[in-house]
């Protein structure tokens, strides 16, 4: 993901939250980000300063709402971006056709059906089909891991509803793992031992 992304430096994430942006970022190795959340024009002031900073590594900008009067002046910050910093709106419908021409979008929709499918195959403890179906949402999600986590996030929050004390672990081992972007592979293996533990 990271080679077939290097080239841009703007992101349309459709769908997505800020939590998704966030795990973009660490999905892109952008160590420093900068969350606008209803971004105005002096805040672009803000970033045109910090964008000429002279760092060794990349800074992103977290852009939610934005009015149009900030949205202008972003054109020629995204037309010539400066020390490859990171543009990344995560609320697409308050941004303008030109901004998000200018974007490589990345959808972050996940869908319900394969939800209820990992949940099906837990319920019946049927291991074989339920390691299918996840590595099946893991193709979908076209190795964007932010993408995958969104899954996972929606599969646990539906079984904290059943198994509420059992998810306690497993919702800790997700924070972990977008707070500190541990290995997604050890941690669905050890999601999946709490897994049948619990169907136990």
């Amino acid at each position: 993901m990271k080679q077939y992304l290097s080239k841009f430096t703007t992101f349309a994430l459709i769908n997505a939250t800020l939590d998704d942006a966030r795990d973009f970022c660490q999905s892109l190795n952008v160590p420093t980000w900068y969350e606008f959340e209803d971004l105005k024009l002096q805040d672009v002031n803000q970033i045109k300063i910090k964008s000429y900073e002279i760092s060794e590594k990349p800074y992103a900008f977290l852009i939610g709402k934005a009015n149009i009067e900030s949205q202008n002046a972003l054109l020629k910050l995204t037309e010539e971006p400066i020390n490859l910093n990171y543009f990344i709106f995560y609320q697409t419908e308050y941004i303008i056709d030109t901004l998000i021409s200018r974007s490589q979008i990345i959808n972050f929709n996940i869908e319900d059906q394969n939800i209820d499918k990992l949940f099906e195959f837990f319920e019946k403890k049927d291991k074989s089909n339920f390691l299918k179906e996840l590595l099946n949402i893991k193709n979908l999600s076209k190795q964007n891991k932010p993408l995958f986590l969104k899954y996972i996030k929606s599969f646990i929050k539906r079984l904290s509803y059943d198994f509420p004390e059992n998810s306690i672990f497993l919702i800790r081992q997700y924070k972990d793992l977008r707070t500190y972007n541990l290995n997604i592979d050890l941690f669905l293996a050890n999601m999946c031992i709490e897994l049948w533990r619990i169907k136990k």
